[in-house]
């Protein structure tokens, strides 16, 4: 085995994860390693490095990124655990999809009327009641959506 190989290798097998390498300089070090042994697949690689198939998915999983994109999120605030999971969502670079503001008000007064008009007309059911509650997640969940926007923006 070559230097890289043995690294990776021991750093493995020995379950030494000093924090020694950034996500990014692991992810190139797995790869470098794969193509030194000739490895063709990470199920091969996990054979080789006796770890699970999805690990070695996940630790090659920063190579999504460029290195300016990974320092970007870093300064950012992100830390590594909140890059990871943007890579498993396969989110590299959040997308601004936004739209025309008084639509988005017009979409969500009409809604209102419609439910206030149907609310006090209407007998309360038990059908009713679970569906309001679901309504009711959905505003929050929107509502979470809303507020991480708004901190992606701020924090750019």
């Amino acid at each position: 085995m070559e230097a890289v190989s043995k690294l990776v290798y021991n750093k493995v097998i020995d379950q030494r994860a000093k924090k020694e390498f950034d996500m990014l300089e692991w992810a190139d070090l797995i790869k470098q390693f794969m193509i030194t042994e000739n490895i063709k697949s990470g199920r091969a690689a996990a054979r080789v490095l006796g770890v699970p198939q999805s690990t070695i998915h996940d630790w090659l999983r920063p190579l999504k990124l460029t290195r300016q994109q990974y320092e970007r999120k870093k300064s950012s605030g992100y830390n590594d655990t909140e890059i990871y999971r943007e890579l498993r969502t396969n989110i590299t670079e959040p997308k601004e999809s936004y739209v025309d503001k008084t639509k988005f008000e017009v979409v969500v007064q009409k809604v209102i009327t419609e439910l206030n008009y149907w609310i006090h007309r209407a007998e309360p059911t038990m059908e009713a009641m679970e569906l309001l509650k679901g309504l009711e997640n959905t505003v929050h969940r929107i509502q979470l959506h809303l507020d991480q926007k708004m901190k992606i923006k701020i924090v750019r």
